[in-house]
């Protein structure tokens, strides 16, 4: 491993010199012919092509650039390459994007493996979010885990079910939401008697909040409920409630929200749910 240069000094006739020895190398990270670099990326938008670009001292002294290209999944699946590089010291890396994304909705990975593809020591460079707004740089950027930070703020509408179904949403694999709100709109059948709308959340199986709707439905009505963060329910009109959440709410994939409705009738009808979510990619 050759040395590098770094401050510069007065030399002869006013030239300036660089010293040559004891001499702090220009980056901790030195790469040889054994190793590769594996670049992973997970996103939700479609055509995403990121592109990695790394800068290289090699040992004569000279500078490389290389810009190595990677069309990210859309279904927060892992796509992935590995690659070998030149020998030196790595300078830097960053990877950007040129289509519009969002915090949340690209996250990427950058590491070393030591001693060739099959290699089992691993050094991680970069972990986190690329939007369009931020590339993401190595050695600048602190690792950024999936759930952290500021998620995509999505609004969804969901499905309707059929004539006395009951809602049912799923959180998508390799996706973690934050429920803000959720809005929806039953209508009664004119068969008489009360209904009573519950909101509960689940993890796929155990059930871990439920909360009542503060209206009752007799037959004949249509009347909005929502539940959302940050409010004490209320009645806002003789047509709408809107009940609290606690939050903040952190749904893993699989994750269900559901509407269980006591003395749903056959006729009744469920709108399809609005609902706010923040969310993150997870793996």
């Amino acid at each position: 491993m050759g040395t590098s240069p770094s401050i510069g000094v007065a030399g002869p006739a006013g030239q300036v010199v660089f010293e040559t020895h004891h001499v702090a190398p220009p980056s901790r990270v030195y790469i040889t012919l054994n190793d590769v670099f594996v670049f992973a990326a997970l996103g939700t938008v479609a055509n995403n092509t990121l592109t990695l670009g790394l800068r290289i001292l090699k040992p004569d002294g000279n500078l490389s650039y290389s810009a190595i290209p990677l069309l990210c999944s859309s279904d927060r699946s892992v796509a992935s390459m590995v690659f070998p590089m030149l020998e030196g010291f790595l300078l830097s890396a960053i990877v950007s994007t040129s289509v519009e994304v969002q915090r949340g909705q690209c996250y990427v990975l950058l590491r070393i493996k030591y001693g060739s593809a099959g290699g089992v020591f691993q050094e991680q460079l970069l972990q986190g979010y690329v939007s369009i707004q931020q590339p993401l740089s190595w050695p600048e950027a602190p690792p950024d885990y999936f759930v952290s930070g500021k998620g995509n703020l999505r609004t969804i509408v969901g499905t309707t079910p059929g004539a006395g179904v009951e809602i049912l949403e799923t959180v998508p694999a390799g996706a973690t939401w934050r429920l803000h709100s959720f809005q929806t709109a039953l209508t009664t059948s004119g068969v008489a008697g009360n209904r009573t709308p519950r909101l509960t959340l689940d993890d796929g199986i155990n059930q871990f909040f439920k909360a009542e709707s503060l209206l009752q439905q007799a037959a004949s009505l249509t009347k909005t409920h929502q539940w959302a963060e940050n409010v004490v329910g209320f009645v806002g009109n003789v047509d709408t409630a809107v009940m609290p959440l606690p939050g903040p709410i952190y749904l893993k994939a699989g994750s269900r929200i559901q509407t269980v409705t006591q003395g749903l009738l056959g006729g009744d009808q469920w709108a399809a749910p609005q609902y706010n979510v923040e969310e993150w990619i997870e793996q």
